[in-house]
């Protein structure tokens, strides 16, 4: 039985988990994590390091399209909450090994919009 009332979930199911914006403010999201409820719940986890890895996601595709010289980009990706190492970072592929991932490169796209 733990504190919360029930029987811990097990390990890589998701739990919630707070993560701190770093003004004062936190919120609180799903993620995935290998550690315990009661590990989890005690810990708030930096939202910096998630969105880190995030902009570190976006520069390598940058840098993965650049060669082609397209005039635009646009990248859209999903990512999970993932508590690793005691940190939250994305989780870009999903347990099952699926991957949300779009990219539309343009050449010679009109400016504006």
């Amino acid at each position: 039985m733990t504190e919360l009332g029930g029987a811990e979930p097990a390990r890589g199911n998701p739990q919630p988990v707070e993560l701190d914006l770093g003004d004062g403010r936190s919120i609180f999201v799903v993620a995935h994590t290998d550690h315990g409820l009661r590990e989890v719940a005690a810990t708030r986890f930096s939202a910096e390091d998630f969105v880190a890895s995030l902009g570190e996601f976006a520069q390598l595709v940058s840098g993965a399209v650049k060669a082609a010289s397209p005039d635009r980009v646009k990248l859209e990706f999903g990512a999970q909450v993932k508590i690793a190492a005691g940190k939250a970072t994305a989780m870009l592929v999903d347990l099952d090994g699926r991957c949300d991932l779009k990219v539309t490169l343009d050449w010679g796209a009109a400016d504006g919009g």
